[in-house]
């Protein structure tokens, strides 16, 4: 990730370390699952169409808060 894209997510408001961390937690998993990288595409992909559904709350609403409807 560039230095702009960091600034850029800390400018919104999110917490840059956390992001770092559970993403690089997310693939070690897929990883240990077996999972190919065409595979995860489409994993993260179906994560963010899930996400996206849940449009109607707040950026800054925890996501322990949002109903998340499977598509």
């Amino acid at each position: 990730m560039t230095k702009r894209q960091e600034r850029n997510i800390n400018m919104a408001g999110n917490d840059m370390e956390k992001i770092e961390k559970l993403s690089g937690f997310y693939l070690k998993d897929m990883q240990t699952q077996g999972v190919t990288l065409s595979e995860s595409k489409i994993i993260v992909r179906r994560m963010a169409c899930i996400l996206e559904t849940s449009e109607i709350y707040r950026p800054e609403t925890p996501l322990s808060e949002v109903s998340i409807r499977q598509v």
